[in-house]
Formats: C-alpha cells, sequence, structure tokens
C-alpha cells in the first residue's frame, strides 16, 4: 500500500514532468524551430567545417568568416528555390525575373551567427563530422533530440547505479534533473553538457555496479573507462572521475580513459592534421590557465558566470579589463582542495553506500569550481548532488536538521537566476546585497559540496531507515 509520503513523491514526479514538458518542449523547442542557430552551437557547428577543410578552427575570425558565406549560401538557395515569374514571357538568364535580383539585394540581410572562440579539444572535431552535410537549423534541432536522449540516459544510469539508496531515490533523481533550469539552458544554447553527463554516467554505473558474472566486471570495466575518456575528451573537467578511480585503486577502467584519450587524439591527428593538435596543445591549451580563453569575450566577473574565480575577480578585481592571474590562482586552488577532499577519502568498498555516491558528487561539484567559467547549462553537473542530498535527508542519513541547508541549496540552484538577481536592478541597494545575489548560485554550489563533503567523510551510527518513499 502506498503511504501519503509516495503518493506526495509521484505527485512531485509527475508535476515535474510536467514542467519539463512546457519549458523545455515549448520553450525551448519553440525557440529552436524559430531561431536558425545558438552561438554556443554554432561555435561547434563552424569550427567543424573550418578544421575539416584544413583550416585553424582556434583563429575566431575564421568562424565568422565561415558563418557569414554560409548565411550567403542560404539567402542564394532560398532565390533559387523561388519559382521564376517570367515578365513579358522572358526569365533572366539566372533563372530570376528582371528586376528581382535588384529587389532582394535591397531586402535587410539574414541573420548572420556570432560563434564563441572555440575551446575543445581537435577529437571533438571529429565527432562533429555529422553536422557537415547538414545546414545549421537543420544540426541545431537534431542537437536538441540528441541532448534530451542523453538527459534520459543519464537519468537512467543515476537511478539504476543508486537502487541500493532506496528504491524510491530515482524520484529525486527525476525531480531534480528536470526542474533544473540549467536543462533548458542546454537546449536553448545547443551545448554538450548533457550528451558529455550521458557518457560519464553510462560509464561510472558500468565500472561501479557489481559483476553479475564471472568477467563481466573485467569487460565493463574496460567499456566504462572507455566511455569516460569520450566525455574526457569532449569536455575535458570529467578527468577528475579518472583520478578518483585511481585513487580507489581502479586500474583498468583508468587506464582504458587514458587509453581512449590517446586513440582519440591519434584519430584527430589523421582526420584533421597534425597542425590543430599542436595549435590546441601548444597555444590553445596553455592559455587557458593564465584566464585567456582563445578571446572569449565575457568577462570574468559578470553576473551570468557563476564560478569562483568570478567571485574572487568581482571581490578583488574589479572593473580590471583582464582576468587576474592571482585570482585565477586562488579560484584553481579552491576548486582542487575541493577535489582533493572529495577523491582523498579511500573508502572500503563494503562502506556505506552513501559514502560512496557522496564522494563521485563532491568530485562533480569541484569540476564546476576549478574552471574560470560556470554559466547556467555548467550546473547538470548538480543533478547528482541535489538528488542525493534529498535521498539521505529523506531515508535518514543526514538527520531532519540538515533540511534547512539541503532546501536552501536547491532553491539557490533552482530559482530561476533572473529571478534571483532581480533586485540587482533595483535602486539603491547595498553592495552586499549585491554579492550575495550575484554569486546566489555559487553559494548553492558551495553549499550543497559542504553537505556532500560530510557525507562522503562521515560513517553513519547505525543503518539508515527506511524511507517513507521505498517501496
Amino acid at each position: 500500500m502506498r503511504t501519503g509520503h509516495g503518493t506526495l513523491a509521484d505527485a512531485m514526479v509527475v508535476a515535474a514532468v510536467l514542467w519539463h514538458l512546457a519549458v523545455v518542449y515549448a520553450g525551448g523547442w519553440g525557440a529552436i524551430r524559430t531561431t536558425p542557430h545558438a552561438n554556443d552551437f554554432a561555435s561547434f557547428y563552424y569550427a567543424a567545417r573550418v578544421a575539416w577543410r584544413g583550416d585553424d578552427p582556434y583563429v575566431t575570425a575564421s568562424l565568422h568568416a565561415e558563418a557569414k558565406r554560409d548565411a550567403a549560401r542560404s539567402r542564394t538557395a532560398k532565390l533559387a528555390a523561388q519559382r521564376p515569374r517570367s515578365e513579358g514571357g522572358y526569365a533572366t538568364s539566372a533563372g530570376l525575373p528582371r528586376g528581382l535580383a535588384a529587389l532582394a539585394s535591397t531586402r535587410p540581410a539574414a541573420e548572420v551567427p556570432v560563434p564563441y572562440p572555440f575551446l575543445y579539444p581537435p577529437a571533438f572535431l571529429v565527432l562533429m563530422g555529422w553536422t557537415l552535410p547538414l545546414s545549421l537549423s537543420r544540426a541545431y534541432r537534431l542537437w536538441f533530440v540528441a541532448s534530451e536522449l542523453s538527459l534520459c540516459l543519464a537519468l537512467l544510469c543515476l537511478c539504476r547505479w543508486w537502487r541500493p539508496l532506496g528504491r524510491g531515490g530515482w524520484r529525486f533523481v527525476v525531480v531534480a534533473a528536470l526542474l533544473l533550469p540549467a536543462t533548458v539552458e542546454n537546449h536553448i544554447w545547443g551545448q554538450m553538457n548533457l550528451p558529455t553527463l550521458a557518457l560519464a554516467m553510462l560509464g561510472l554505473w558500468l565500472v561501479e555496479r557489481a559483476p553479475s558474472a564471472p568477467g563481466a566486471g573485467r569487460w565493463r570495466a574496460v567499456a566504462g573507462g572507455a566511455l569516460l575518456g569520450l566525455a574526457c575528451h569532449v569536455k575535458m573537467a570529467p578527468a577528475l572521475f579518472v583520478v578518483w578511480w585511481l585513487r580507489r585503486s581502479r586500474v583498468r577502467p583508468a587506464l582504458a580513459a587514458l587509453v581512449t584519450v590517446v586513440l582519440l587524439s591519434l584519430l584527430a591527428w589523421v582526420v584533421l592534421g597534425l597542425d590543430i593538435q599542436k595549435r590546441f596543445l601548444l597555444a590553445v591549451l596553455p592559455r587557458l590557465f593564465v584566464g585567456d580563453f582563445n578571446g572569449l569575450g565575457v568577462p570574468l566577473d559578470s553576473p551570468a558566470n557563476q564560478s569562483l574565480a568570478g567571485f574572487l575577480q568581482h571581490v578583488l578585481a574589479a572593473g580590471a579589463g583582464q582576468p587576474s592571474r592571482l585570482v585565477l590562482w586562488l579560484a584553481s586552488g579552491g576548486g582542487m582542495l575541493a577535489a582533493a577532499l572529495a577523491i582523498g577519502r579511500r573508502p572500503d568498498p563494503t562502506c556505506d553506500p552513501f559514502s560512496h555516491a557522496a564522494s563521485v558528487a563532491a568530485v562533480a561539484l569541484a569540476m564546476l569550481l576549478i574552471p574560470g567559467y560556470c554559466f547556467e547549462h555548467h550546473l547538470v553537473w548538480a543533478i547528482a548532488p541535489l538528488a542525493l542530498s534529498a535521498i539521505a535527508l529523506d531515508r535518514g542519513r543526514l538527520a531532519r536538521r540538515w533540511a534547512l541547508p539541503v532546501g536552501a541549496s536547491w532553491a539557490l540552484l533552482m530559482l530561476p537566476l533572473g529571478l534571483l538577481q532581480a533586485p540587482l536592478q533595483w535602486k539603491g541597494h547595498k553592495a552586499a546585497l549585491d554579492l550575495m545575489l550575484r554569486e546566489a548560485r555559487l553559494a548553492g554550489l558551495i553549499l550543497l559540496l559542504a553537505l556532500m563533503l560530510w557525507l562522503a567523510w562521515r560513517q553513519p551510527s547505525a543503518a539508515p531507515r527506511s524511507g517513507p518513499t521505498a517501496r
């Protein structure tokens, strides 16, 4: 028989699904149907076209030139597709009626995408080769579908992986993922965080779940490590999970991840050439550590940037034109300290499953603190920590007195950023209020990280109780 709490939890799941359908499909998909591009996805799309043509994708001017050529080709194709109307029984030699070309030249030019600087490894451009025969608009819509399917895969892996925490825990995973504003932000901007999240969660689940047959664990370790290696080559931050494996003596999946990265690099060398590899490794990658994000024009202390570096830049070097190296080193040091605390404890395989899950979740949060930029779409990596905090509270792994910090972390990460920062538009607000509102997301991440570290390092005095949502 269902308890009242179980019925309420099911109602929350239904409400989250309806909200997701309304916001993502009516808002996100609606925006995609009426917008031919997003600057983030346009960066991936045009960088792939430039690289496969043999030019340098890390030169932003090349991306802009390719975007202009693409827009010109689209205008020409639309004009050529129009049925020619004869004037006096004859059409022009170009297949267009007399005067139509002049009329077309007076029309406003189609919107030209403005791709952001490309920052990612060359192997990602090889994986984006599927976009070459497609228009930007069609590739953008297919990416939406792929991202939504990736979200479903990531949630499925997380729910299966965390079944030992309680069968009712899947509800919190679904609610956290579908209510998080970062989900729709990924769709609208065409970002790659959801596919990368799916690769990482699938790889971790394959490695960490118990083997069901002799020898099966060995192949799952290789497959899981290869999937995480693929995620690392798309987005470098998941490499922290490889370090987490090494700390737990999971050598086989860590080695598989490393071999996958090497093989993908060799594939990019064969397909795109050695010059692009050298350009990324010797010019682009080293500059990321000193605040030069390949010419990215977004200020480090922008209110949209919720990273630790953005906070320190706002406090220590507000108004500076360039990112402060001191700020970047302090932020990276803070993120690495968080990663060390998450990775440092080496639990016994038979330890409390909450400690194991919280260690993974803390690593995911550390991934968000180390880079110089942390925008809204990056926060999909907080899905697992958010869900785990609620599961731990429901199952008794966290005492009831922890309900306030858990609720605060959910509110700071779930409420729309525009709503949280709306008072910044008010006149006469205090500087302290300005700082609190600007860094609301960062405060939520740090609070959630503290909860995860507490769960990871503190063994329970007694077994967690059976929660009301367990079946």
